[in-house]
């Protein structure tokens, strides 16, 4: 339910399980459809449906992420995908003939011993 802080369409507003939400202007209370102002500025009904809207699809996703195990999903997602990684890695250490293989920042080969291999024809 994050949002970027500095983005141009940024909008402060904290919600809450019930539907609730709170920003600079106002609070409104998911449980009773009672809105409270902090200042003279008020929504139009669009707005607040707008806004209402906004918050229970940011709700529904929440829920949904924690009742379907989304991050269970996630991990496996990507260890699967660090599994992909290490196995091109791996790959990429086997030398072809006639290939001259030097890096120093490379942990094919001990770590300790930095060298260069010529494999010759």
């Amino acid at each position: 339910m994050g949002e970027d802080l500095f983005s141009e369409d940024y909008q402060s507003i904290a919600i809450f399980p019930d539907g609730s939400w709170k920003n600079e202007y106002a609070f409104y209370n998911g449980a009773t459809g009672k809105i409270s102002y902090y200042s003279s500025f008020e929504y139009t009904v669009e707005e607040l449906q707008r806004i209402n809207n906004d918050v229970s699809l940011k709700i529904k996703g929440s829920t949904m992420a924690v009742t379907s195990n989304y991050f269970s999903y996630l991990k496996d997602r990507i260890d699967a995908r660090v599994e992909e990684l290490d196995q091109l890695k791996e790959n990429a250490c086997l030398l072809h003939e006639n290939v001259v293989y030097y890096n120093e920042t490379d942990d094919c080969d001990d770590k300790n011993e930095k060298e260069k291999e010529v494999i010759s024809e």
